[in-house]
């Protein structure tokens, strides 16, 4: 999809409840799904419309620039590996039936795989449910390198399957799990990623996050861990960090700013009806599968 402070740091762009859209897209939600996973739906939002944007404190991001010295190096090489993840309704396969979410950030890891939060696949049965490996994905396609509304010649590619994906939409932070998706894609990209995922978390790290907020140019934002240790969140293997986000983030890469290795997928905005007041990234060591 894109979450130790005071609460007055904490700026959330609350969902605009008298929007058309957003009321018919609820309503269908709400009707499919309970209310298990409206949240959920809520951030599938077209762009713009997104409930959660959390920015922590003054928004530092900046745009990423093929040609800039002041950008970490490592942001700069991870270029040609980050991408934009598109829905495309007319390749749509009523066979599998995905609910189309907003855009998300993906990145390549090499060997045609590439990773993503697992939110940012839904389909309209078992939402709330881990995906079956090998299940086909032809209707998202990812753009790679986009920057300044460019491509950048960084290129095009199509998702062919999900090999790995694990989400449970929650309701309450205590049905919080893993959240994260490996997918196989054609056309590789120029360039892809160092990974991490022997990482154990600690407090106050030094970390980056770079991807695609509201569907737009890549963006990037430098912060550090949190440690909370006897969250709920923190016992179902989630980071917390205060990197600013907004949707079209989730699936975004958490760099490690000491060696430039990715070690996790951002995954969670705060969620301000649980009063939260950090965003969460999943830990590469989380996935079930050698990368």
């Amino acid at each position: 999809m894109n979450r130790q402070l005071n609460e007055s740091k904490v700026k959330i762009r609350m969902f605009r409840s008298n929007s058309p859209v957003n009321l018919s897209r609820i309503a269908l939600c709400t009707a499919l799904f309970g209310v298990a996973v409206l949240q959920a739906c809520r951030q599938s939002q077209p762009t713009g419309e997104a409930d959660v944007s959390s920015i922590i404190g003054k928004d530092d991001s900046k745009w990423v620039a093929r040609k800039n010295t002041s950008q970490p190096a490592f942001i700069t090489s991870a270029i040609d590996a980050i991408g934009k993840m598109d829905f495309n309704d007319d390749r749509a396969d009523d066979k599998v039936r995905f609910i189309p979410p907003e855009p998300c950030t993906v990145y390549y890891i090499g060997n045609s795989r590439a990773v993503t939060a697992g939110h940012c696949f839904q389909l309209n049965s078992n939402a709330d449910r881990s995906i079956a490996a090998g299940t086909a994905c032809k209707p998202f396609s990812i753009v790679w390198g986009f920057l300044n509304s460019q491509t950048s010649g960084s290129g095009t590619s199509n998702c062919l399957k999900i090999e790995s994906h694990s989400w449970v939409q929650p309701e309450g932070v205590n049905q919080a799990v893993s959240d994260y998706a490996v997918i196989v894609i054609d056309k590789p990209p120029k360039a892809s990623l160092k990974v991490k995922q022997s990482y154990s978390a600690k407090g106050g790290e030094d970390i980056a996050i770079a991807g695609h907020s509201n569907g737009g140019p890549l963006k990037y934002s430098q912060c550090k861990t949190v440690s909370l240790p006897n969250d709920p969140w923190t016992k179902n293997g989630f980071v917390h960090h205060e990197c600013d986000t907004v949707s079209g983030a989730s699936g975004s890469p958490v760099f490690l700013r000491s060696t430039g290795e990715v070690i996790g997928i951002h995954t969670y905005g705060a969620n301000p009806d649980q009063k939260e007041k950090t965003n969460k990234f999943t830990p590469l060591k989380a996935l079930k599968i050698s990368l």
